[in-house]
């Protein structure tokens, strides 16, 4: 969970790719959509072993590649479910 130093009005889409590189590495892209109305910082809590350097992390703009996570979506399709061939009318609960 991240925090904002200013007043945001809406946060949404956040989407968050982590993955092991080995060596003892890993990689965090953090994404959001936020509307907010003056430039603010956002402060995204990482874990680091204690006595770290501050070089310990390193950061990537990634702003050429604003694709990232729809990319990363296509390579895992979701199934859908086939159901039991009805449709409940909208405000109607189903039941089984």
């Amino acid at each position: 969970m991240c925090m904002f130093s200013r007043s945001v009005r809406h946060v949404s889409k956040t989407r968050i790719f982590a993955r092991d590189l080995g060596d003892e590495r890993e990689l965090l892209v953090y994404g959001m959509s936020i509307d907010a109305d003056e430039d603010l910082s956002m402060v995204l809590p990482i874990p680091t072993p204690a006595g770290s350097r501050e070089d310990v992390l390193s950061f990537v703009d990634l702003s050429s590649s604003p694709d990232f996570f729809d990319d990363l979506d296509a390579l895992f399709p979701v199934a859908m479910s086939q159901g039991f061939g009805f449709s409940p009318q909208p405000g109607v609960a189903a039941s089984l």
